[in-house]
């Protein structure tokens, strides 16, 4: 099971030379220029357009900016004060719901869909070490707790 299973979706694509005669009516379908040059300018036309109305935008509010390097920048929105409704749902979600660790979700998960099968050897014989649907959860555990770890040591912290 799983998406080996299914067949090669690009062995469904058409090729260039399939695609050829129908450029025309396909254009003339969306309302599309079929000449590339035309096709180009009426791309480039619809961007100008957006870029407009983005700018207008943004010149009333300014969440978004763009930077003295070129770079947009994206200023967090300030939070709304929570109703009382959205504490009380939330005190019943907490409620009904029980604290797990992420060990135990990925034991969870691993249980209902069986992910560690795609781990192992690609002979399809069985694994040499003890337990290894134990080992294989681990390893992305394990593998996440050291991309944080480099994370936190090299990129430099924000200040």
């Amino acid at each position: 099971m799983g998406s080996s299973s299914y067949a090669d979706f690009r062995e469904q694509l058409l090729s260039h030379a399939e695609c050829e005669p129908l450029i025309e009516e396909y254009c003339r379908l969306f309302e599309f220029p079929a000449n590339p040059d035309d096709f180009v300018k009426h791309l480039q036309d619809k961007l100008a357009q957006v870029a407009f109305v983005v700018d207008n935008i943004c010149a009333v509010d300014k969440q978004f900016t763009i930077n003295k390097d070129g770079e947009p920048v994206l200023k967090r929105i300030p939070s709304l004060a929570q109703t009382n409704e959205v504490e009380e749902l939330e005190s019943k979600i907490r409620a009904l719901m029980p604290e797990r660790s992420i060990l135990e979700i990925l034991c969870n998960v691993e249980h209902w869909l069986n992910w560690t099968r795609h781990f192992g050897l690609f002979s399809g014989s069985e694994p040499k070490i003890s337990d290894p649907a134990e080992r294989y959860i681990l390893l992305p555990l394990a593998t996440a707790v050291i991309l944080a770890l480099i994370r936190w040591l090299v990129i430099p912290k924000v200040q």
